[in-house]
Formats: structure tokens, C-alpha cells, sequence
């Protein structure tokens, strides 16, 4: 009878030792996952920063006629826009990314239309100027600092998202 328990009590040992490796690796991937998402969200953060700064050297210039700043912002604009597909592509648990990247797509369409117009006309809009660089700022001031895995980090992430929705259609 002491046998039949020493058995028992082995197999136990030996299937809460496999159940423990088993949490052991998942947690282990689950932590790595997370610090991947961290480093490219902050990807994502810079880039947009970089595209509010470029925003920012258009106000601050009197370049009136000068399309080259307007090709700076539309390169950045792709850039953030690649970025997507690169989280979309490289992530996983990320929150998501497809109806942003879509309205960033959007976005770039109609902001490639306004530059082609000022190329026309040989002059900037700056009431298009002054909403883009409002609505980056408000996406990029919205946004969480810190990438978390958390249900408030995607509700804080498309409440931001929904400035993006608003330069979908810049040219009515």
C-alpha cells in the first residue's frame, strides 16, 4: 500500500512540475510579447512627433508658394503610416490598428491632393495647414504615454484614433 502512494505521489510531482514549466514559458512569452509592443509603440510615438514638429517649421515659416515643407509633411505622414503596417505586421496583442492605419491611408490621399493644389495655384491653404497640425497635436497630447496590455490602454489609443478620423476628408 505504501507503494501505491509513493507512485501517486511521484506522478503528482512529476505533473505539477510539467504544469508549472508550462505557466513558466507562457508567462515568459507573454512578458516578451508586451516589451515588443512597447518598443514599437514608441516607434509609433516618435514618428507621429516627428510629423507634429514638421507640422510645427510650417507655422513657424512664411514659405508662401513653397511646396517643399508640404512634401516633408506628406513623407512624414507616410512614414507614420508604414509604421501601421510594420505593428500590424511584427506584434501581436497590439491593439487594433486596422481602421487607424486605414484613416492615416485616407488621410494621405486627401493631404497629397491639398499639396498637389497648392502646386496648381502656387499657394498654401492655411486653414487645412491649421486643422492638420491641430489634430495631430490633439492625437499625439491623447495617446497613451506608455504602452500597457490593458483594456484602458486600447480605450485611451481609439479615443485618440478618432482625431485622425476628422482629416479623412480635408478638400470639403
Amino acid at each position: 500500500m505504501k507503494k501505491k502512494y509513493s507512485k501517486l505521489i511521484i506522478w503528482g510531482a512529476v505533473i505539477l512540475s510539467i504544469a508549472a514549466i508550462v505557466v513558466l514559458i507562457n508567462n515568459y512569452n507573454s512578458n516578451k510579447n508586451a516589451e515588443i509592443n512597447s518598443r514599437y509603440y514608441q516607434g509609433l510615438i516618435s514618428r507621429v512627433q516627428k510629423l507634429d514638429q514638421t507640422l510645427d517649421r510650417i507655422k513657424e515659416s512664411d514659405a508662401n508658394g513653397n511646396a517643399v515643407p508640404e512634401f516633408d509633411v506628406l513623407l512624414d505622414i507616410n512614414f507614420v503610416n508604414d509604421f501601421f503596417t510594420t505593428i500590424k505586421e511584427q506584434t501581436s496583442g497590439f491593439p487594433d490598428v486596422n481602421v487607424l492605419r486605414n484613416d492615416f491611408t485616407l488621410f494621405r490621399f486627401e493631404y497629397a491632393n491639398v499639396v498637389r493644389k497648392q502646386l496648381e495655384s502656387n499657394q498654401q491653404d492655411a486653414e487645412i495647414q491649421l486643422k492638420v497640425a491641430h489634430q495631430i497635436k490633439l492625437f499625439l497630447d491623447e495617446l497613451p504615454e506608455e504602452y500597457e496590455d490593458s483594456t484602458p490602454f486600447s480605450d485611451q489609443f481609439n479615443a485618440a484614433a478618432q482625431h485622425i478620423k476628422t482629416l479623412t476628408h480635408l478638400n470639403f
